[in-house]
């Protein structure tokens, strides 16, 4: 019993809220909803056969993981008024 709710409680937080961050513009759920899988085209390569990242990040209720990989791996930011001054745009 103590199972079935944990599941439910997992599933709440991860598919509760409305999914309003920039991140879901290049990363999608994977089937179980428990990966964030990045959609980022990339250059065909052994590593990345289909042209996609690929990166997986546990679909945990933050999107601090996924906005450093964006930043970090393929240099995309949100910009707006923080950021702007941040990044010297």
């Amino acid at each position: 019993m103590e199972y079935l709710i944990c599941l439910l409680k997992k599933k709440r937080l991860n598919h509760g809220r409305p999914k309003d961050s920039f991140i879901w513009k290049y990363f999608n759920e994977d089937e179980n909803g428990e990966y964030r899988v990045c959609q980022v085209k990339v250059p065909v390569s052994i590593n990345h056969p289909d042209g996609r990242c690929n990166k997986k990040y546990r679909n945990i209720s933050t999107t601090t993981n996924t906005i450093n990989h964006l930043v970090k791996s393929h240099k995309i930011v949100q910009l707006n008024e923080t950021t702007k001054g941040i990044y010297n745009i």
